[in-house]
């Protein structure tokens, strides 16, 4: 800043020489960080999954809200986390917050099946000496 003095000074007496700077700097970071960790889970903050070239996703459309259409991401866009997306209706270019990746399918692992067709017997314990019996009170 310019001085309002004439009187000639030295650089370095400019600089200051507080013996808990570096303590005062590392708690200001703790606190910075811990700030936006707030702030993160206040507002639902997550990270959003990079969709690649050729990623199935659901495209929100901004004027109909009833259906969502799927597409397939062609190329991202020249704007930050932006994609081109090829559509039914054509090309559109969406915010990755309009785009929800299409989960994979799961398939059931196939079990062997029997040679008669019949599914595999759960075989069923027959010893009731295993149950405790249960009395109603005896009401007098």
């Amino acid at each position: 800043r310019q001085l309002r003095t004439q009187v000639p000074r030295v650089q370095e007496q400019f600089i200051p020489e507080w013996s808990y700077l570096k303590e005062l700097r590392k708690q200001h970071k703790a606190y910075k960080g811990k700030q936006a960790d707030y702030y993160d889970a206040s507002h639902w903050v997550s990270e959003r999954p990079d969709l690649g070239v050729g990623s199935e996703v659901w495209v929100t459309n901004l004027d109909d809200k009833r259906e969502p259409t799927r597409g397939v991401v062609s190329s991202q866009a020249e704007m930050p986390r932006s994609y081109v997306v090829h559509t039914p209706s054509g090309p559109l270019r969406r915010n990755s917050q309009h785009l929800k990746p299409v989960p994979e399918e799961r398939t059931a692992p196939e079990e062997p099946i029997p040679e008669n067709g019949q599914p595999p017997r759960v075989p069923v314990s027959t010893n009731t000496n295993q149950l405790p019996s249960v009395r109603s009170p005896v009401l007098t």
